[in-house]
């Protein structure tokens, strides 16, 4: 063979060895591709998974603080219903209370008028009916001595006449008692020794008055208490009621829902709560004419 010849061999050769080796690359090349498109696709995946996880979390994070915040708000709102049930369950046990200590005065009332020919008692001031010696301090230290004396906070235990007759001068101390009143005391019992008031010398608020006081003059209908036989109702006679009768003020001791709640004690003995009608009414009758517009004490009407 001519070199010629063994040259074109040789070329032939060289050219099927490059082509195989072309060949095998692009061979290889393909499912090295498919792979790197499947790792692609796969980091791919992954990374849309870690994104749903990522906002499945805050979603999960968000519904835990809507949670948290529904358990707060349901708890808060627990809470106050249970404040006001106890709230309420406290103001109906004051109200017991009050009325059990009425009913005892009320008592003791029947007693003294057995003793005095059927004539309530004469006092001086209406704290001074019963109960203890006052403080006659007010929220800015001592009242005047003229509003002491008139409320009879200065009268000695010992000189206030139901308080022999009663089992214990206690009864006269409201559990409801804050005070109040035209001195804004902080409590009546500890001022005035007396947590009740009488209607005393006065006819006021369409309550024709009961006991006389001792300070107006002799024989005089200011002085003069009333008798058993002048109460042609008893049922409906108010002898007496908390501190702060008739008004209803924010210094209600039993207020409910803004009305004029107190507890009242009436000529047959029995004690119960009554709503008065609103302060705006009660202050036209607190004097008759000509310097209020109060209607003469009448047994027919609600009270007397």
């Amino acid at each position: 063979m001519s070199l010629q010849a063994k040259g074109v061999v040789v070329c032939i050769s060289i050219a099927a060895l490059i082509f195989f080796i072309l060949i095998g690359a692009l061979s290889l090349s393909k499912p090295t591709q498919k792979l790197g498109e499947k790792a692609a696709s796969s980091s791919t995946n992954l990374t849309s998974s870690s994104t749903n996880l990522t906002s499945s979390s805050t979603n999960l994070t968000s519904s835990s603080t809507n949670l948290a915040g529904i358990t707060n708000h349901l708890a808060g709102l627990s809470s106050a219903i249970g404040n006001a049930l106890f709230g309420e369950t406290r103001r109906k046990q004051k109200l017991a209370q009050s009325i059990e200590n009425q009913h005892a005065i009320g008592k003791a009332y029947a007693a003294y008028l057995a003793d005095n020919d059927g004539v309530y008692p004469v006092v001086r001031g209406a704290a001074g009916v019963g109960g203890k010696t006052g403080n006659s301090k007010g929220p800015r230290g001592p009242l005047p001595v003229v509003v002491g004396n008139l409320y009879g906070a200065s009268v000695p235990e010992k000189e206030r006449p139901l308080n022999a007759y009663i089992g214990s001068i206690k009864s006269f101390h409201d559990p409801a008692d804050t005070g109040g009143g035209a001195y804004n005391v902080h409590s009546c019992w500890d001022s005035f020794g007396n947590s009740y008031q009488p209607q005393v010398a006065d006819d006021m608020f369409r309550v024709k008055r009961v006991l006389g006081e001792k300070s107006a003059k002799e024989g005089s209908y200011e002085g003069t208490s009333m008798r058993e036989s002048e109460i042609s109702k008893p049922k409906n006679k108010i002898i007496q009621g908390d501190w702060n009768w008739p008004y209803d003020r924010e210094d209600t001791w039993h207020a409910k829902d803004g009305e004029a709640r107190h507890i009242m004690l009436y000529a047959d003995g029995h004690a119960r709560e009554f709503v008065f009608p609103p302060t705006q009414q009660m202050l036209k009758w607190i004097t008759p004419p000509p310097h209020g517009e109060m209607p003469k004490p009448d047994p027919n009407y609600i009270w007397w």
